[in-house]
């Protein structure tokens, strides 16, 4: 009996979640949560609440198990953190269009499995991401203005009043990138027309920020993960 314990207790010291549980978090930092600060915290409720589904019931029965989730998705978050930033800033750098940039994340960070178009709700937070990168990449600036739409719009994301958020905010990221485009168009005609050279080289960048893809499989019903955003306190 003590031998059977023994073993139980080496295997929970080296017990370690697998690639596909890891990735919850990244899949969290692309969703319309209320707050970037505490992804740790969400993402940790998120795997309390759905443990069963997700293969990870020890996190709620074994405090080795809880502490190296923990220990990861703290890891995790400031690796994720730090891709996602550099992903927008590059974006907004290369002038990549909302859509285009928004498949791009979205095939590298989404669970459990690919929409056929980027939901508008997770382009929403992406183009809300650039837009408050453009002048300056500050964290606090997203947490403020996450906390004023939030007080505005209220907890409910399905609410007509975020809707027409998200449209209104797409629109503007389209109409930014659009006219940023027109605008090099233009200079690369005149700086042509001027030398004598009717070839207009096409200077568009690929976008080809750093992004890792991520195969998902095993991981059960996760239809909840993918079901709407953590309402804010």
């Amino acid at each position: 009996m003590k031998r059977l314990e023994a073993i139980g207790a080496f295997c929970l010291q080296n017990w370690q979640p697998s690639k596909q549980q890891a990735a919850l978090l990244r899949h969290y930092m692309i969703r319309p949560i209320t707050s970037y600060t505490n992804l740790v915290a969400i993402v940790e409720t998120y795997v309390h609440d759905h443990a069963a589904r997700l293969h990870l019931e020890l996190f709620k029965q074994d405090p080795t198990v809880k502490s190296i989730v923990h220990e990861l998705l703290t890891s995790e978050n400031n690796n994720t953190r730090s891709a996602i930033r550099k992903q927008v800033f590059t974006s907004i750098k290369e002038k990549t269009a909302l859509n285009v940039f928004s498949i791009k994340i979205v095939n590298s960070y989404h669970l459990p499995e690919l929409p056929t178009k980027p939901p508008n709700e997770i382009k929403a937070c992406l183009a809300l991401m650039r837009e408050v990168t453009r002048p300056l990449i500050i964290k606090d600036k997203l947490e403020k203005e996450l906390d004023k739409l939030f007080a505005k719009n209220g907890n409910k994301r399905d609410d007509p009043k975020w809707r027409e958020w998200e449209l209104e905010i797409i629109d503007a990221d389209d109409r930014s990138t659009c006219t940023a485009a027109a605008s090099r168009l233009g200079g690369a005609h005149a700086a042509t027309s001027a030398a004598g050279n009717t070839d207009v080289l096409d200077a568009e960048a690929d976008g080809e920020a750093d992004g890792r893809d991520i195969p998902i499989s095993g991981m059960g019903d996760l239809a909840a993960l993918s079901a709407g955003s953590v309402a804010r306190a």
